[in-house]
């Protein structure tokens, strides 16, 4: 890591939605971008991704790992595995897992902070969490505006 020529993509996976977020050069602010919907196949939802990929010129895939709270795998954290693998075999290269613990929690209270009724902040959550999870991963591995 730490190529200052890279692209990011974050996905916070969920079995409904996955939230999306991106960081690009040369700044690499984690925004929120929308969400996909997650489709029954893994396959057709990696497609989707791909469509991303290729069109905002990603280098770089990184997926919201649902630790528990004390750090050990979740039921969650084995469906994004699976994903993962499927990911990876769409893509052609290996997406990063990362700790996402509390993003959702935390991206729920940024959004109610703005006065934001459950309504509106469903819409919006899904995406602010992966960009909270990419802001994570891009503070850990030495990428900052500063």
């Amino acid at each position: 890591m730490g190529d200052q020529r890279e692209a990011f993509l974050c996905l916070d996976y969920g079995r409904k939605r996955i939230g999306v977020a991106v960081a690009m050069p040369p700044l690499y602010i984690a925004l929120p971008v929308g969400v996909i919907e997650n489709q029954k196949n893994m396959k057709d939802t990696a497609k989707e991704v791909l469509i991303l990929v290729k069109t905002r010129g990603i280098t770089c895939v990184v997926v919201g790992n649902p630790l528990l709270l004390e750090g050990a795998v979740s039921s969650g954290s084995k469906e994004v595995f699976q994903f993962r693998d499927v990911l990876e075999d769409v893509l052609g290269f290996p997406p990063v897992l990362w700790d996402e613990r509390l993003s959702s929690a935390e991206a729920n209270k940024m959004l109610k902070s703005r006065d934001m009724n459950r309504k509106q902040r469903a819409k919006q959550i899904d995406s602010v969490a992966a960009s909270l999870i990419l802001a994570s991963f891009l503070a850990s591995n030495g990428y900052s505006m500063y």
